[in-house]
């Protein structure tokens, strides 16, 4: 007579078929179960973020339209350019009236005055540069025909500030464009005309078109003074300050800024 499964301590035939499949199922592999819920929110996200990126930048040009239009304000103007700023380029006003820039908690000390930016010290090459510089050294793409920099001056020699220089194709003598990466510091800039507000990949910027001096740091305590007669371009970007000078228009140093990689 045969004995019942359970009599005998083995499975029976249902529960046999119950620990094959059970087995079989532990050795395959399913892929991962696909966040659905978290791509949809994220699809949802989207039109929020862009609508809100739209908003600050909208009213950061807001803000400093306003604040610019302070500044043709004689009464009001001084108080203006005590907090008009974009990272490492500060606006102060000088004892004579006039908007000039000054490092933080010091006055300059009869600054030197350079004919050329091709005058800097500190000429270097672009892989030396990129080896000593406190940031990453990004190159426009913008125009195509642009090319690397011909010639690179790191002025300052704690590596905090990097200029790079594009000369006229055929003409060594003639500037072309030339792109100042500033590091944390405070430095300013002259300026006699209104400023126009901007932007560059929805971070604020300046556009200065008038003649003005800027002043560049070349040591603890010393700077030197430089009269720019074409068009900057001023914003921060990454905890680094650009200025980027040419004779350009407004909407070709936008593009050259945003071409920055």
């Amino acid at each position: 007579m045969n004995e019942h499964p359970a009599a005998t301590g083995l499975p029976d035939e249902d529960e046999a078929w119950e620990m094959r499949v059970d087995l079989v199922s532990r050795r395959l592999t399913f892929p991962p179960t696909p966040d659905i819920a978290g791509q949809v929110r994220a699809r949802l996200d989207r039109p929020r973020m862009r609508a809100r990126a739209r908003a600050v930048r909208a009213a950061a040009v807001v803000a400093i339209a306003l604040l610019l239009a302070v500044l043709l304000i004689p009464d009001l103007r001084s108080r203006a350019l005590d907090f008009l700023q974009i990272g490492a380029v500060r606006f102060v006003e000088s004892p004579t009236g006039t908007p000039v820039a000054t490092r933080s908690g010091r006055e300059p000390q009869a600054p030197g005055v350079l004919p050329s930016v091709l005058d800097l010290p500190g000429e270097t090459t672009l892989d030396a540069a990129r080896q000593t510089a406190t940031f990453p050294i990004r190159l426009p793409t913008y125009p195509p025909d642009l090319g690397l920099p011909d010639r690179v001056f790191m002025p300052t020699p704690d590596g905090g500030t990097v200029v790079l220089v594009w000369l006229e194709p055929g003409n060594p003598g003639a500037v072309r464009l030339s792109l100042y990466a500033l590091g944390p510091g405070n430095l300013a800039l002259k300026f006699e005309a209104p400023i126009e507000g901007s932007s560059v990949d929805q971070h604020l910027a300046l556009w200065v078109t008038a003649p003005h001096e800027f002043m560049i740091p070349v040591g603890p305590g010393e700077l030197l003074r430089l009269t720019v007669t074409t068009p900057v371009l001023i914003w921060e970007q990454d905890s680094v300050t650009y200025r980027l000078e040419g004779n350009l228009t407004l909407d070709d140093a936008r593009r050259i800024a945003e071409s920055l990689e």
